[in-house]
């Protein structure tokens, strides 16, 4: 919603979505939403989009987006709460990231004790920022 609130015209933007999860896309964006049974469907349907949003869950399965053309940027919002692997996938997809959060958020819930042990817990945006403080 906000980045038709900026001006961006609506047939520059789609919303990559399931059909399970379809419903829970803003009401302003459901006629938007791009979902097919195959990589190929989607791709037909991204056409000319200039803004494609989709979670990083949806960037890190089912080659979904990995079948389209790279991206020019690729935003992460809430990127504290996101895990690593999820954010990479969706960050892979660009030249430029810019991961966007609070570090004082929760981290991302990590169910597994094996993947707590081992760091699964911490979020890129975590690990980057303890690398290179501001």
């Amino acid at each position: 919603e906000k980045v038709l609130e900026s001006g961006v015209s609506r047939r520059c933007v789609v919303r990559v979505a399931s059909s399970s999860s379809s419903r829970r896309v803003a009401s302003s964006l459901r006629d938007r939403v791009v979902h097919g049974d195959t990589v190929s469907q989607i791709r037909a349907q991204l056409g000319a989009a200039r803004v494609v949003g989709a979670t990083c869950l949806c960037c890190a399965r089912d080659g979904v987006l990995l079948a389209a053309a790279p991206f020019d940027v690729v935003l992460v919002d809430e990127a504290a709460q996101v895990h690593q692997l999820h954010a990479v996938a969706a960050c892979l997809r660009a030249a430029r990231f810019v991961l966007v959060g609070d570090p004082h958020q929760l981290a991302p819930v990590v169910r597994s004790a094996f993947g707590r042990e081992n760091g699964a817990s911490e979020s890129l945006f975590q690990r980057l920022a303890s690398k290179h403080p501001a």
